[in-house]
């Protein structure tokens, strides 16, 4: 039952609406037994209004909470809070740029329990408040626009630039935004966030092994952030050009590119990659006439080495078979002999006067120098050798004939067909293809072409 006493010009008087007990100078309200009573009050004049809402924003992601007004624009997700000096008062809000009205359309009566959020990058809304209370006026309605628009993240950064290297390297990517991932490919396809068939992800740093031709891509996302720019890098490879070392007449060759092969001639024509000598670790070499080296280094995947390209001019005579020591010798094959066999063909025949020094089997060292090729008719040698001990005694000094596939033993200076007490061997494979072959771990380097012998 609803009982009206008095109603009375504006202000003049209070309508209390009696609701479960609790007054409220407003009829906003219906419900149960409403009674509306005359209260005698003072003039309109000394009612006080209400104190006027007012803004605070707290990023979601933690951080200071602050006053905020008007149309802030925010860099990440925030929590807004809706505040009233007037304790205990009521406020009553809209999120769409409304007035609030209690009761009515999309307005809402605020929780402080649970602030308005507004997140989303580009997301922009108009927040509008009125605070009410018994026995006052109605607050001014406040009213703040909120705009959200994310920092970007920074973009990835690389420690080794675009560009052409000769060795592999480790790639290490940083990235500086807080609890970012980083998102990237090795293949030059653009990364997706989220991932892909083709995309990585992780924490910065990164470590990427990068030893053939490619394109790094990344890119770094955060939560409150926008994705970074694209970083991108395209690395490619040349082999090292191989490199000439030693001391003349006493050389090495060799490439900085690990792994890659050099292939070498030395009668100045040009190296071709599975057609001329080739070596894949240090190649030893003595230089005892006038000669032309041309090299290059390749690798898979990579591009070939520049040439190297280089001559030398020995007098003829700079190696003499009877003046060559036993001290001069034993250097020249402690750091250069290897167990390679000679060739002997009918392109490469070893000539008349050619000077090969040794080690034999037994370890003992000499020298031996072609007095004839083809002496027998079927491409056997005559040969003069001296070998010594290893305090430089002389233990052979013969000058045998080793016919074409037979053996000779250089500690004893003669031919031989046992292959266990023997040290190379003339092997024959083709009418036109034949070479001089250490064996028993023997060793031994084509030092040079004496003139006299």
């Amino acid at each position: 039952m609803i009982r009206i006493l008095s109603v009375s010009a504006p202000l003049a008087a209070i309508l209390v609406l009696v609701l479960s007990g609790c007054p409220s100078p407003f009829g906003y309200y219906s419900a149960g037994n409403v009674y509306v009573e005359k209260v005698q009050t003072p003039n309109a004049s000394s009612f006080a209004p209400t104190a006027t809402p007012t803004f605070r924003s707290t990023p979601s992601q933690g951080g200071a909470a602050v006053t905020v007004s008007g149309s802030p624009t925010e860099n990440s997700d925030q929590s807004v809070e809706i505040l009233s000096d007037t304790p205990n008062a009521h406020i009553y809000y809209t999120v769409d740029g409304s007035s609030p009205s209690p009761n009515t359309g999309t307005t809402r009566l605020y929780d402080p329990t649970h602030p308005i959020s507004v997140t989303g990058n580009n997301t922009s809304i108009t927040i509008k408040a009125v605070a009410l209370k018994a026995l006052m006026l109605p607050s001014a309605i406040a009213s703040l626009t909120m705009s959200i628009s994310y920092t970007t993240a920074a973009a990835p950064s690389f420690d080794h630039l675009t560009g052409t290297y000769s060795g592999p390297f480790t790639l290490t990517i940083t990235e500086s935004t807080p609890g970012s991932t980083v998102w990237y490919t090795t293949d030059g396809t653009d990364p997706v966030v989220g991932g892909g068939t083709s995309t990585y992800s992780g924490a910065a740093p990164i470590t990427i092994s990068v030893s053939q031709p490619t394109t790094v891509k990344a890119v770094a996302t955060a939560t409150g952030w926008t994705d970074s720019a694209i970083t991108n890098a395209t690395y490619s490879f040349v082999v090292g050009m191989p490199v000439l070392g030693g001391s003349f007449p006493y050389l090495t060759l060799s490439t900085p590119s690990s792994g890659a092969t050099v292939w070498y001639t030395f009668d100045g024509s040009q190296p071709i990659p599975s057609v001329s000598s080739s070596t894949t670790s240090t190649l030893n070499f003595y230089v005892g006439s006038t000669e032309t080296l041309r090299a290059i280094a390749v690798f898979p995947g990579w591009s070939t080495s520049s040439e190297l390209n280089t001559s030398w001019s020995v007098p003829s005579g700079n190696l003499d078979f009877q003046t060559l020591s036993h001290t001069t010798l034993r250097a020249m094959v402690d750091n250069l002999a290897t167990t390679t066999p000679i060739d002997n063909s009918d392109t490469s025949l070893i000539p008349v006067g050619q000077v090969i020094v040794y080690k034999t089997r037994l370890g003992d060292y000499g020298k031996l120098v072609v007095v004839n090729n083809n002496s027998d008719g079927n491409n056997g040698w005559d040969i003069h050798l001296i070998t010594y001990d290893s305090s430089g005694n002389v233990i052979a000094d013969a000058s045998p004939q080793i016919r074409g596939t037979w053996l000779c033993d250089l500690e004893a200076g003669v031919e031989t067909n046992v292959s266990a007490s023997s040290d190379f061997q003339l092997q024959n494979q083709t009418s036109t293809v034949r070479y001089l072959a250490p064996i028993n771990g023997a060793t031994f380097l084509a030092a040079g072409v004496s003139t006299t012998f």
